[in-house]
């Protein structure tokens, strides 16, 4: 991977979170709906405990019916917009955040849950706006932290992404996305050791993190390190036989070993699952070897 051009970086994670507790909805709302199924408290909780099971689209008719009882309640409001972002509806997620800050602007779960629907589509520069006004109000909160790093990661500002990393992890956030994500960072600021480290700790956290393991190779092969970085390729691959940066980066491990027969085969997998238009620089490359190999 000698030409940095060519080198897939990992992506920064955003973590997503209900504003209220996760209830289970047998021990309490179940009860109280038998006796009372116009209690808006009680349907808003088994809302949050079939969220909290995966059963985002009994948890929304959940919270449609306590916000048909109780519509001025943002709450309700912030985890119906969590469920619909769980079902792929980022729309009407994105309304049912504005809807919760309408009612009440001093509401951190809300903007923490703007700020990561915003980091999804790309809008760092909005999505970190958001995470502001949640730590301005919430300055405890790990997982603002967290995402408040990834925006700034995504923004190119890595010094002030590891800062709030650095937060989150002494507050107590300890799992494999914060040490992927801080690893990133580390990579892009040139500090590959360090970004080994760090993807290290977040495979000791979860073997099976995808993006540690092409994080870890990115890095190891800056450092001239091919072998190892083919080792962390193939992991990738043994995960996600797919992985679109996983193909391309063994493909650029095996060719600087001249291992072309090898290369040939990872460049002609990466071209067939490659999007266009996001992987544009690696297809025009993959092409101009495979077709320098050719000729040899």
């Amino acid at each position: 991977m000698s030409d940095s051009s060519d080198k897939v970086s990992g992506k920064y994670f955003k973590k997503g979170s209900q504003s209220e507790p996760q209830q289970d909805p047998g021990i309490a709302p179940k009860p109280i709906l038998a006796l009372d199924p116009d209690c808006a408290a009680a349907w808003f909780y088994k809302g949050n405990g079939l969220h909290s099971m995966g059963r985002f689209e009994e948890a929304l008719d959940c919270f449609e019916k306590a916000l048909a009882l109780d519509p001025h309640n943002a709450a309700v409001w912030t985890n119906k917009g969590v469920s619909l972002t769980k079902l792929g509806r980022n729309k009407e997620a994105m309304y049912c955040c504005d809807k919760a800050l309408e009612l009440d602007p001093r509401n951190a779960g809300a903007w923490f849950n703007k700020g990561t629907r915003l980091g999804g589509l790309g809008r760092n520069e909005e999505a970190l706006d958001c995470f502001e006004k949640a730590l301005a109000l919430d300055p405890g909160d790990t997982a603002t932290w967290f995402n408040k790093g990834s925006s700034l990661g995504g923004l190119g500002r890595n010094e002030e992404a590891l800062d709030c990393f650095d937060k989150a992890l002494e507050l107590g956030l300890h799992d494999a996305h914060i040490w992927t994500n801080k690893g990133n960072s580390l990579d892009n600021l040139g500090r590959y050791e360090e970004a080994i480290d760090c993807c290290d700790k977040a495979l000791e956290l979860d073997p099976r993190n995808v993006d540690a393991w092409n994080n870890k190779g990115n890095s190891l092969a800056t450092l001239g390190r091919f072998e190892e970085a083919l080792d962390c390729c193939d992991k990738v691959l043994e995960l996600d036989p797919r992985n679109v940066d996983a193909w391309i980066n063994k493909a650029l491990a095996e060719d600087v070993l001249n291992r072309w027969r090898e290369a040939v085969r990872s460049y002609q997998q990466f071209l067939i699952l490659a999007p266009a238009q996001q992987y544009a620089t690696q297809i025009e490359h993959a092409r101009k070897r495979l077709q320098e190999m050719g000729n040899k």
